[in-house]
């Protein structure tokens, strides 16, 4: 029985279905872009090295709020919440607990399982992301190239949005056993993560309501984005100072001013980067939401272990 289980959850996961439901999700928000972005006045204009920086900050920006960010939540509130819950309803996990393996086994072979096939997934929807930029917005072999060297960062990145999102589904699941309820909260965390916090963080800050209190430190949204412009910085890209600014006012990871951008008024030129917020170090925050995770699928595990599910 061992790895059959694994072999199972992968290889629903990379079905043909569901890598069609995901790659339609995950590539209609990046076609509207493309369409916006070509829109603008003079933008395919704009020398080819000017546009591929533009567009590779953008892409980044993008990538953090939706194409590696909510999306990925998506996918984990959808796929993760059927493990176990699933099986209970349509009473096949009292068959397979019948069989020669233990219940820890059950579990970590279908989260594994969730894992591996995500990150096929997400390869995929990343170079077809690519591709629809590149297409649309008229990028050439170099401008693609400097793109797809952006894929091992935000795999990465992916990842561990996939791993603390998915323990926590899998977590909220065992508890209740309802599939439903499990994907609703977790589709509501992942809104208020990405798009309601960021609205309320700068006033929580200004108020002294932020930095060392409990709102603070459970603010995955910032991590986040701690974490993957720690990630940016370490692979040599400078963001430009408009997709540094969004960044930052969507995750925080950026001390954003009122003028959107940072200005020298005394000689009228726009700054080439933004302060960084650092209330805590991006090594902390990384290991704090791994260490969650754990926590959750540990828990997840030890609740399956003992329940009765008959």
């Amino acid at each position: 029985m061992t790895g059959t289980i694994f072999t199972k959850t992968f290889g629903d996961g990379v079905s043909f279905k569901q890598a069609l439901v995901y790659s339609a999700l995950v590539l209609i928000p990046v076609v509207l872009f493309a369409v916006i972005a070509k829109s603008i006045p003079n933008f395919l204009g704009i020398t080819l090295a000017v546009r591929t920086e533009y567009l590779k900050g953008f892409f980044l920006v993008f990538s953090h709020i939706w194409v590696c960010g909510m999306a990925p939540v998506l996918l984990s509130a959808f796929s993760c919440s059927g493990l176990i819950s699933k099986e209970v309803e349509d009473r096949t996990l009292l068959i397979l607990i019948t069989k020669p393996v233990k219940r820890w086994s059950i579990i970590f072979e279908k989260f594994l399982g969730f894992l591996l096939s995500s990150l096929v997934l997400q390869t995929l929807v990343i170079f077809s992301s690519i591709y629809v930029w590149a297409s649309m917005l008229g990028l050439g072999p170099g401008s693609i190239a400097s793109l797809i060297k952006l894929l091992p960062l935000l795999l990465l990145y992916s990842m561990l949005v996939f791993f603390v999102f998915g323990a926590l589904t899998l977590g909220i699941s065992v508890i209740s056993l309802s599939r439903s309820k499990a994907a609703f909260i977790v589709f509501l965390l992942g809104i208020i993560t990405f798009f309601a916090f960021p609205q309320f963080r700068a006033g929580l800050i200004a108020a002294g309501a932020y930095e060392g209190h409990i709102v603070g430190m459970a603010d995955v949204g910032f991590d986040l984005g701690n974490i993957l412009v720690e990630m940016i910085d370490l692979a040599g890209i400078e963001l430009i100072p408009p997709a540094q600014a969004i960044i930052g006012q969507f995750s925080g990871a950026y001390l954003v001013p009122s003028s959107f951008l940072k200005v020298d008024y005394e000689s009228g030129i726009i700054e080439q980067s933004l302060d960084r917020f650092l209330i805590r170090s991006p090594v902390f925050s990384f290991i704090k939401w791994i260490l969650v995770a754990l926590a959750l699928f540990s828990i997840a595990a030890t609740i399956f272990r003992t329940r009765d599910v008959t």
